[in-house]
């Protein structure tokens, strides 16, 4: 992917953050809904995405960051392997509920 400006990186945030809240309150994805919920154009998020698919990839690639930025990296001490576990997975269901 090419280098975004600062101005473009946080429109695509905007735009992954709105499709998230898009699909945890209706169940579905609408380009035209998630446009309007991050307050562009509806063809903005066809430019940074591409498509629907486009947008469902990055949202998901997206999710699969944060869960393991916030659940597993910098989280590894000097704990037994059997005590990292349980707190892993405690991070995960933390992080998920």
């Amino acid at each position: 992917m090419e280098q975004l400006t600062e101005r473009a990186a946080l429109t695509r945030r905007r735009i992954i953050e709105a499709a998230a809240a898009e699909l945890v309150e209706t169940g579905d994805v609408e380009v035209a809904a998630v446009a309007r919920r991050a307050g562009t154009s509806v063809g903005l998020p066809y430019r940074y995405f591409g498509t629907r698919s486009g947008l469902m990839s990055a949202l998901l690639a997206d999710f699969y960051d944060r869960l393991v930025s916030e659940t597993v990296l910098g989280h590894v001490d000097g704990r037994t392997w059997p005590d990292r576990w349980r707190a892993q997975i405690t991070r995960w269901v933390d992080w998920v509920y």
